[in-house]
């Protein structure tokens, strides 16, 4: 069930409904601590194979959070992190996910919004990059209102500020513009996300009270100064591609040294699932 209406109003007065998906909160935990105990020697492979990101992506080097994003992203979109060298892009559900650990599916060579989210989380945790996933509706904010969440992107922090950052659509940023929506930084495409908190709540991330500090500090960095897309795309996402593709031999030893790892995961993975 979601309200009529996103706004502050119902975060900050409509008790019962919050009551209800802390409710939810506590099952989807119970249901992730469960998917912990079965697959935890595939987990720890996988623990250990965002290790081995973590520590090639200090050898490779960044200067900002932005231009580890994009990293991020070549390395995922560029299939180095999975199975085969290949990730399928076909927004359809892997059949063995793991809601636990959904970056899981990206080694297993299968991939949606949520996979790159996750995933991307995972390898920013290993790095102590401070990131966070972020819940929204794709579309225009005022038809959203009374929609539930579609989509999903990173938070990444960036000289000062924290932008949205979208690794499975082109490594879109996104800065925002009040406390629930997000414009892109390229006026030439006009691409809103509107924020939708209930769906950490729903899945036991925040509490309700964290959710309202969290909406406090997006209406606080909606007035800062945002990059310049030009700037962006020049120094940062061009930038990235050129240096990652002239180490293009390097990240392929990566991928052949980590295949064990990949092996051990998804054979795990599959033990578990027969």
């Amino acid at each position: 069930m979601i309200p009529k209406v996103w706004d502050e109003r119902y975060y900050l007065f409509d008790q019962e409904e919050i009551m209800r998906y802390e409710d939810a909160g506590r099952y989807h935990k119970e249901k992730f601590f469960d998917e912990k105990i079965k697959y935890k020697e595939a987990l720890e492979y996988y623990d250990k194979f965002i290790d081995e990101v973590a520590k090639l992506l200090r050898q490779l080097g960044y200067s900002s959070g932005l231009e580890c994003a994009n990293m991020i992203s070549y390395l995922i979109k560029n299939g180095f992190l999975s199975i085969n060298h290949i990730l399928e892009e076909n927004g359809i559900p892997d059949k063995k996910e793991i809601n636990y650990r959904l970056g899981t599916s990206i080694v297993r060579g299968s991939s949606n919004y949520r996979n790159y989210v996750n995933m991307f989380n995972d390898i920013c945790n290993a790095i102590n990059l401070e990131t966070d996933r972020l819940y929204c509706y794709a579309g225009n904010p005022k038809d959203g209102l009374d929609k539930e969440a579609n989509y999903a992107i990173n938070l990444v922090p960036h000289d000062l500020n924290v932008y949205g950052f979208d690794a499975y659509c082109g490594n879109r940023v996104f800065k925002f513009d009040s406390s629930f929506v997000l414009v892109n930084i390229n006026q030439k495409e006009t691409n809103y996300l509107l924020y939708k908190p209930y769906l950490e709540i729903d899945l036991g991330e925040r509490k309700f009270r964290e959710v309202i500090r969290k909406i406090n500090s997006f209406d606080f960095l909606s007035k800062r100064p945002a990059i310049n897309y030009e700037e962006y795309e020049k120094n940062i996402k061009n930038f990235v591609e050129n240096k990652m593709d002239s180490y293009y031999p390097d990240l392929c030893d990566f991928y052949e040294d980590t295949m064990k790892l990949k092996k051990r995961i998804i054979r795990k993975i599959n033990t578990k699932q027969r």
